[in-house]
């Protein structure tokens, strides 16, 4: 099974809701509208059928990402903090799906990202988010925000306390651990 380290945003709520503790100086989903969909990735109204639904930026699809297999991966978490990496925990066989088959985030999750400062109303047909931070490039769109990863509860960990480990990827894709050999002692250091 292949191994991944994943960013997510930082998380004050054990990433059960949107906080607005992360803080972006990139241009990223958080940085640009004040939250981001993994906030919820182990938010009770998401686990549906004994799976827990979320969202990884490693596995998305977009333009210009690196293509990441279907099927189930060993994922190591981590977060970036006053200028480091902290590990915050795994998910192992952690199953990238496609968009269009992981579940819709309910409405009801509007309010808890407005609270963390993010500007969103619900529609019909799914979450009009409009940017808190106005990037050139960054328009008001509408969005159906679905899961893109499902895990089983029992083979996620997120640790009590979080580990610094000494990587400089700042962005949100997923790196492959083998075979690289300095993430191969990284992937190893953290429980």
């Amino acid at each position: 099974m292949a191994q991944f380290l994943c960013r997510v945003c930082d998380n004050s709520s054990g990433w059960v809701f949107p906080t607005g503790s992360a803080r972006e100086t990139i241009s990223s989903h958080y940085g640009n509208f004040g939250f981001a969909y993994e906030e919820w990735n182990f938010n009770p109204g998401l686990l549906k059928n004994g799976w827990q639904y979320g969202w990884l930026e490693a596995f998305n699809p977009g333009p210009g990402k690196r293509l990441i297999a279907p099927g189930p991966h060993d994922i190591l978490l981590y977060v970036w903090r006053g200028g480091a990496a902290f590990a915050i925990g795994r998910i192992n066989k952690c199953e990238k799906l496609n968009v269009g088959v992981g579940i819709v985030y309910p409405h009801a999750f509007v309010a808890q990202a407005n609270a963390a400062g993010a500007s969103i109303k619900a529609l019909v047909s799914g979450w009009n988010v409009t940017p808190v931070v106005r990037h050139p490039r960054m328009q008001t769109y509408s969005q159906i925000p679905r899961a893109n990863m499902r895990f089983s509860l029992e083979n996620a960990n997120l640790l009590n306390f979080h580990i610094p480990i000494p990587i400089n990827y700042t962005r949100y894709g997923g790196l492959l651990v083998t075979p690289n050999s300095q993430l191969s002692q990284i992937w190893n250091m953290v429980p």
